[in-house]
């Protein structure tokens, strides 16, 4: 498992039980005209600008756990 904070957005990524990635993403900042613009500007720019990288990346894997036999 992965988890992003993509300065904008939180990003949580998994895989489902057939291997295909999932994503759960929640909206953490709020956009306004000026971010429109510059979304539209990167979209037709012939070398657009790179974003800034995410704030907080954390990865996870589950452990398998012993288990103790009767």
């Amino acid at each position: 498992m992965l988890e992003i904070d993509h300065n904008w957005c939180y990003s949580i990524y998994t895989k489902d039980p057939n291997d295909n990635f999932v994503e759960f993403c929640l909206t953490t900042g709020s956009f306004n005209e000026e971010d429109r613009k510059n979304a539209l500007a990167a979209l037709t720019a012939e070398k657009p600008e790179f974003s800034k990288p995410p704030a907080d990346i954390q990865t996870h894997s589950a452990a398998a756990k012993e288990t103790a036999s009767a």
